[in-house]
């Protein structure tokens, strides 16, 4: 308050500066709020045994992730985990507010053979 104060009683100089700090900090405020990231998903989805057909299982995901999120592509991998079962990982590039992951993962749980589905990754994209 102290300062507050004295840049008040500093004249139209000092008050003119105060109202340069104040605008550049509600510029920063709105940058935040308005400007929004693209974040890279990895999500890890299991089949419920090393008999699902995994490449039919690794469409069925992407098909879903398409339908239920705004993303463009998505990229899918299949890899080892032990003993002859498999995972499909799925990597997207979304948008930052996006607030779905919760839904999403719900509807890909309800896809005929799939056990569990877990983001392992989720990082905010620079560039």
């Amino acid at each position: 308050m102290k300062a507050l104060f004295g840049v008040l009683t500093a004249g139209s100089e000092g008050l003119a500066m105060y109202a340069w700090h104040a605008a550049l900090l509600a510029l920063d405020f709105l940058a935040l709020v308005i400007i929004m990231g693209t974040m890279i998903i990895h999500m890890r989805i299991m089949p419920e045994s090393i008999e699902a057909d995994i490449e039919k299982l690794s469409q069925a995901v992407k098909e879903k992730i398409t339908s239920e999120a705004p993303v463009d592509d998505v990229k899918l991998s299949i890899t080892d985990v032990a003993f002859g079962l498999k995972a499909v990982n799925a990597y997207f590039v979304i948008d930052e507010s996006f607030s779905g992951f919760d839904a999403l993962e719900e509807k890909l749980q309800g896809i005929e053979g799939v056990s569990s589905t877990e983001i392992v990754d989720m990082r905010r994209a620079l560039g």
